[in-house]
């Protein structure tokens, strides 16, 4: 008897663990969050964001004018082309964090772009994108 009670104990400490993010630092699990955002898109996933990356307040806020989460990213995506996503920075505060992020796609212009996240239920979502940012004008070049 008291095995399975052992057994049961090991296993739920490791579900918790899972739960946990294995370990991960927030910073570890925010990077992680902002790649599985990229991957999405560039796979076309807009169901799998919807329900594991964006926040559920950006998904009421995207149904609140009549779509559906994936119709609205599918419109809103639709002309972008081989998309890429490079996380410059990140600061975490709390249950908040501001990924900046360098943005780049074909036939686009790259950009700076800020991704607000927040932790919910214990994972980190995806809240808000920022208006593009433009890039800032080369360095002069010393004569």
């Amino acid at each position: 008897m008291q095995r399975v009670t052992i057994a049961t104990f090991l296993t739920a400490g490791v579900l918790a663990l899972v739960a946990a993010g294995c370990g991960k630092s927030d910073f570890e699990q925010v990077e992680t969050t902002m790649q599985d955002f990229a991957t999405g898109i560039a796979e076309e996933d807009y169901t799998g964001l919807c329900d594991d990356i964006l926040a559920g307040e950006l998904v009421v806020s995207v149904r609140s004018v009549g779509l559906d989460c994936p119709v609205a990213l599918s419109l809103a995506l639709e002309e972008v082309q081989a998309p890429r996503l490079e996380i410059v920075d990140i600061d975490i505060e709390d249950d908040e964090a501001l990924a900046r992020v360098r943005t780049t796609a074909e036939g686009q212009e790259p950009s700076e772009d800020a991704v607000r996240l927040v932790k919910q239920d214990g994972d980190w979502r995806v809240a808000s994108l920022s208006a593009a940012q433009p890039q800032p004008p080369p360095a002069p070049v010393a004569p």
